[in-house]
């Protein structure tokens, strides 16, 4: 019983954390990790966590955070010269609580990555056999909507590690709508997909950089019509 309610003061000292001091502490004492889970009631908070609960949400919350603080610096300087102490200070936090979570600046790089792609990979399978191209594009406003912090960050920055990332799978899932819609020649797919994945990088970039008083919806409607009718049905539309 002294054992189960120590095991919860280190529990709570951690701040809710299986840390590495907790580990040790285990190993030096002969307790088993067993024994701890039942003393934290970790069980319990671990489904907690994928419930939704208050820990899970604390984490995300700071996970953004310093998220959002790295991509504000990646705006004002290379990524070369960005320290954790800087994106500590910026997402008010402590550099311990950074290094929780990343190992590194480039760990955050490529965790936020990670996201995009997925969040267009998750997208892109609601997409196969379309056979609209507002499809496409309700799809691609959608996403940005999603997450508009995080896409005007991107796009008003020069940082080609982004930009590369989401052109390159934009790119391959324009290639693959263009294969699967079975009426262009296709030994002309490939330059086609990189010259309209290029034309809606640099629009929407341009949007981004704009006054923005055009709705996004209307923007990227715009878009498609020049995407796909060219730009004499763009310029002397009625």
């Amino acid at each position: 019983m002294r054992f189960v309610l120590y095991a919860r003061t280190v529990y709570l000292l951690c701040g809710g954390r299986i840390c590495k001091k907790v580990c040790e502490f285990f190993m030096k004492s002969k307790k088993t990790l067993l024994q701890f889970f039942l003393g934290c009631d970790i069980i319990h908070t671990c489904r907690k966590s994928r419930g939704g609960g208050i820990v899970d949400r604390r984490v995300q919350r700071t996970k953004k955070a310093i998220r959002s603080a790295f991509l504000t610096l990646m705006l004002e300087k290379d990524i070369d010269k960005i320290t954790i102490k800087e994106i500590a200070e910026r997402a008010d936090v402590d550099r311990k609580t950074v290094y929780n979570y990343y190992t590194g600046v480039y760990d955050i790089l490529g965790e936020v990555e990670n996201e995009l792609v997925a969040s267009f990979e998750r997208e892109a399978q609601g997409l196969i056999g379309a056979s609209d191209p507002k499809e496409y594009f309700a799809t691609l406003t959608r996403l940005i909507n999603k997450d508009m912090e995080l896409y005007e960050l991107i796009m008003r920055s020069d940082n080609s590690t982004y930009v590369n990332k989401i052109v390159a799978f934009l790119r391959d899932w324009i290639e693959t709508a263009l294969n699967e819609s079975g009426w262009l020649n296709p030994k002309k797919i490939a330059m086609t997909a990189e010259y309209v994945t290029g034309g809606i990088y640099c629009a929407y970039r341009h949007w981004f950089r704009s006054d923005r008083k055009k709705p996004l919806e209307e923007f990227s409607l715009e878009l498609c019509e020049l995407v796909m009718g060219g730009l004499p049905a763009y310029f002397f539309k009625g």
